[in-house]
């Protein structure tokens, strides 16, 4: 195994737009992530818009009748 000089990326290691492969992984995992949680969020308001405020049941949620 030989040593690469310093700015250059091993022979082996492959690269994707001169980052590492792994960032791409982790790049992609971080979004995927993002994209779960707004996404999910989005369907709690959607849930609550539709279940929740209706005039019957928004006496018996917790913390509104403040």
């Amino acid at each position: 195994m030989s040593i690469a000089p310093v700015g250059e990326p091993a022979g082996d290691a492959a690269t994707f737009l001169g980052h590492p492969r792994g960032l791409a992984y982790l790049a992609f995992t971080e979004a995927w992530e993002r994209f779960s949680f707004y996404g999910m969020q989005s369907l709690l308001v959607l849930y609550m818009v539709q279940s929740l405020f209706l005039p019957g049941q928004i006496d018996n949620v917790a913390g509104m009748a403040a």
